[in-house]
């Protein structure tokens, strides 16, 4: 069913084939779409744990990079470009330099303190308290 919507979009819109055409490099996502496909019929016949869900993801991203790829220079179809959407460059660089150095790093550095404080206390009858059977509510 994706691989018939793809085959109408490209038929039935000249702008979006024509997008995909000149961005020759961007035919590599719907390859990789197409291949997630493959490999999630196999893995019906080979039945390992995680191979399905991780095409399954795969194929959604592949997707979405297809669409992107599509529509590219346009943020909302035939209207506003990515040079149009942008901020300031000044906007831009106080952003950069705000979180990037300051921010990013305070955030980790908290995660981590969390991480370390909190860490294993959360087990079966810790502290003398009844363990929580999550499976069946009690």
């Amino acid at each position: 069913m994706g691989c018939a919507a793809y085959i109408i979009a490209l038929g039935g819109r000249d702008r979006i084939s024509g997008a995909l055409h000149e961005h020759m490099w961007g035919l590599v996502f719907p390859f990789i779409g197409f291949l997630a496909i493959y490999f999630i019929f196999l893995s019906v016949r080979l039945r390992p744990k995680a191979l399905p869900s991780t095409m399954t993801v795969l194929f959604i991203v592949a997707a979405i990079l297809t669409l992107a790829v599509m529509f590219w220079p346009y943020m909302i179809p035939y209207e506003i470009t990515v040079a149009n959407a942008a901020a300031p460059e000044s906007s831009l660089s106080f952003l950069f330099w705000g979180a990037g150095p300051f921010v990013l790093p305070a955030i980790a550095i908290n995660t981590a303190t969390v991480y370390r404080l909190f860490g294993g206390k959360l087990r079966s009858g810790y502290a003398g308290t009844p363990s929580i059977n999550v499976a069946s509510g009690a």
